[in-house]
């Protein structure tokens, strides 16, 4: 079984009010893990210099997702 499956089982035993706690808990976890993605693209931002830094931005454009929003 997956983790993923693992989680949703045990989330179908909860009560509503669980739920609710549930629910914020993973928001938070979200919420965190995003500031704290966002802390590692700032503090590295600059490093890369020159040629070197144009051939990275130019893969991150052409190999990631982009979203329009």
């Amino acid at each position: 079984m997956t983790a993923v499956a693992e989680i949703v089982e045990d989330l179908n035993l909860l009560r509503d009010e669980e739920l609710k706690v549930a629910a914020q808990y993973i928001h938070e976890l979200r919420e965190r893990s995003a500031t704290e993605r966002r802390a590692a693209t700032r503090a590295l931002r600059g490093c890369l210099k020159g040629e070197e830094g144009e051939r990275f931005a130019e893969a991150i454009q052409e190999g990631c997702e982009q979203i329009d929003g």
